[in-house]
């Protein structure tokens, strides 16, 4: 009988002990604090979650628009500098793409970036599409001098904002397609690209 109680509320009398005070209210005393127990935890949760998603919509909306970079290619662009030599863009990138899901050229966008094994990078997309739901996908390979680019990570995206983690397999040149599938849709999506570490 004893496995079918709460196991927080078998844990308050295990405390107790052999020493049960004659109380009649004891177990509605127990079963109290446990619940308050649990909706503190629930609260903060939820407090943590609520933080985290204002952190994230403050970032995006927080976006500065500046030149265009010849890094990103597949349709208008804004970003916060230029490409390097090889392509490459700078960390942290910020900005937004006007898609336009109709045009396949307009539907995509692509990010090079060199990265060092075990970098840890942080993609954020604030997608407004409609479409409630997998809006595209992004795809990150690995590009080698004389090789087809290697496949190495492939991520869903959804509508509204997203955020993906990247851990880098090796040093080398990493290129970031960002495919939308919705061919109604035309809009601005902001970006960015942080590394974590």
């Amino acid at each position: 009988m004893n496995e079918n109680i709460d196991p927080l509320i078998r844990r308050e009398f295990e405390r107790l002990g052999l020493n049960i005070v004659e109380n009649e209210r004891l177990a509605e005393m127990i079963i109290s604090k446990v619940n308050r127990r649990r909706n503190f935890l629930i609260a903060m949760g939820l407090l943590v979650a609520a933080l985290v998603t204002v952190i994230i919509v403050v970032i995006l909306a927080n976006m500065k628009p500046q030149a265009l970079a010849t890094g990103v290619s597949g349709q208008a662009a804004s970003i916060t500098q230029l490409a390097t030599a090889d392509g490459s863009q700078s960390l942290p990138l910020t900005g937004y793409m006007d898609i336009d899901g109709s045009v396949p050229s307009k539907a995509q966008a692509i990010f090079i970036f060199n990265l060092r094994q075990s970098n840890l990078m942080q993609e954020f997309t604030d997608n407004p599409d409609p479409i409630q739901g997998y809006a595209g996908k992004i795809d990150v390979y690995l590009v080698s001098k004389g090789l087809p680019d290697r496949l190495v990570q492939s991520y869903d995206m959804s509508s509204h904002t997203q955020v993906n983690e990247f851990s880098a397999p090796i040093d080398g040149q990493y290129k970031w397609i960002l495919t939308f599938n919705n061919p109604n849709f035309k809009g601005r999506v902001r970006f960015a690209f942080v590394r974590a570490n």
